[in-house]
This record gives C-alpha cells, sequence and structure tokens, in this order.
C-alpha cells in the first residue's frame, strides 16, 4: 500500500545548495521523478531576477555530469538534468528505496519534498538510510491515499504532539516488534524521554477521541 512523504532537508543536504545560498532570491522547482536504476535525470525549473545565467552555474555542481537547457523566459528557464550514476547522498536514498520525487522546491535554505513510496517499510528504510548518512530530515506529513481524509472533524493535535507521532511512526516505533526506542527518539529530538512519552500518550488519546468517539457519535 503506497505512503506519500513530505519532508523538508536544509539546503546543503541536496544538490544546487551552494547555488540557493549564493541566490537566495532563486528557485528551483524539480518536477516529477521515477528513479530507473541508478540513472536520475530529472526536468527542473528555475525562475529568479537571473535565471538563464544561473542555470549555466547548474553543470557546475559535482553531482551534475550534464545540464541541457530547453526552455527559456519569464524569468525562468526550464534545464534537463543528468547526475553522475554514483550520486550519493539524498538522492542515493531515494534510488535505493525506489521512491517518486512528486515534487521538490527548493529556496533559500530549504528543500520541500513530496515523495511517494510503495509502502510503509519502504518509507521507514528511506529515513533511516538518511539517518545512517547523517542527513537530518523533517517529516511534515504521511499520508496514505488508500484511507480518505476526514472531513468536518479536529483531532486538535498541538505541534509538538504531532511531530512526535510522525517521526515515532516514520521511525517504526509503533511496530512489532519495535524498531527505534523511546531513548533514541527522544535523543533525536533533544528531549526527555519522559516529554516525548507524554507527547506520544497525549497525541493518541486526541486521535482516539476525533476518529473514535466522535466518528461514533456521527452515527447516531
Amino acid at each position: 500500500m503506497t505512503v506519500t512523504v513530505t519532508l523538508t532537508v536544509s539546503a546543503d543536504e541536496f544538490v544546487f545548495g551552494q547555488l540557493l545560498a549564493d541566490n537566495p532570491e532563486t528557485t528551483v522547482h524539480i518536477e516529477r521523478v521515477v528513479p530507473l536504476g541508478n540513472v536520475v535525470s530529472p526536468f527542473i525549473w528555475v525562475s529568479g531576477d537571473d535565471s538563464d545565467g544561473i542555470g549555466y552555474r547548474l553543470v557546475s555542481d559535482p553531482d551534475v555530469v550534464d545540464a541541457e537547457k530547453l526552455v527559456t523566459g519569464n524569468d525562468e528557464s526550464l534545464y534537463r538534468i543528468e547526475f553522475r550514476e554514483e550520486v550519493g547522498g539524498l538522492i542515493e536514498c531515494l534510488v535505493e528505496t525506489e521512491a517518486t520525487v512528486l515534487e521538490a522546491v527548493g529556496r533559500n535554505d530549504e528543500w520541500r519534498f513530496v515523495t511517494r513510496f510503495a509502502d510503509h517499510e519502504l518509507a521507514s528504510e528511506f529515513q533511516q538510510r538518511a539517518t545512517d548518512r547523517g542527513i537530518s530530515l523533517d517529516v511534515r506529513s504521511i499520508h496514505n491515499p488508500a484511507v480518505p481524509p476526514t472531513e468536518g472533524r479536529e483531532t486538535k493535535l498541538t505541534p509538538p504532539q504531532r511531530e512526535a507521532l510522525v517521526r515515532a511512526y516514520s521511525a517504526g516505533y509503533f511496530k512489532v516488534p519495535r524498531r527505534a526506542s523511546l531513548t533514541s527518539l527522544a535523543e533525536e529530538m533533544g528531549i526527555s524521554d519522559s516529554a516525548l512519552s507524554q507527547r506520544l500518550r497525549r497525541g493518541i488519546e486526541r486521535l482516539v477521541e476525533a476518529d473514535v468517539f466522535e466518528t461514533d457519535s456521527d452515527r447516531y
């Protein structure tokens, strides 16, 4: 069952990080990417005051083999990028877990990704591979397309509770057997075991109240 994960990473954790750092007015938008083996050749839009000039700097990135300009106009240019086969980092993690990048936007000091995985196991494996490489991911949401969204009800999770639940789920904390401990998650988040435990417990309580009791009350 597929799962869609929205996450952000620091610009320097992904390609073109230096370009974005040197040109804060520039936005790089990577169109949908389906990795084929070790070959990753996305189409990217570069927009900004000097998008055409900045485009020429793409080939100077150590992970880029070639950059072919396809379209230009209205302060933006479309390029086809070919990465070297042995490219590492986040791209390697995506390739190894057969992820589909539905959207990737880089601006200022951050990249935002919307990625799709074949199942939850591969999504968890992706996060673990990124962690093993020292890449810090900020998971914003996890969505299962097979489960329809809840309408008309608020789960009322606080941001800390939502973060705790997302991180715990992504790390396999709720798996049997568990793939992550409460202590390791707490250390990763920079909080105490007790604080994390309370956030998880209260977050789960609010989800149950919203999705079980309120759902049942709607039937009567």
